[in-house]
């Protein structure tokens, strides 16, 4: 089945780890860590 999850954290590290248990659970089939600038 599968589905989108968002979520915003400052840490890329962290972000990771979320990312891969997310995956391990099977509730996205893919995902990706963004990074976004400040816009100055």
């Amino acid at each position: 089945m599968g589905g989108s999850v968002i979520a915003l954290v400052r840490d890329e590290t962290i972000a990771r780890e979320i990312l891969s248990k997310v995956l391990s659970r099977g509730l996205a089939p893919r995902g990706w860590v963004v990074s976004i600038d400040n816009g100055g």
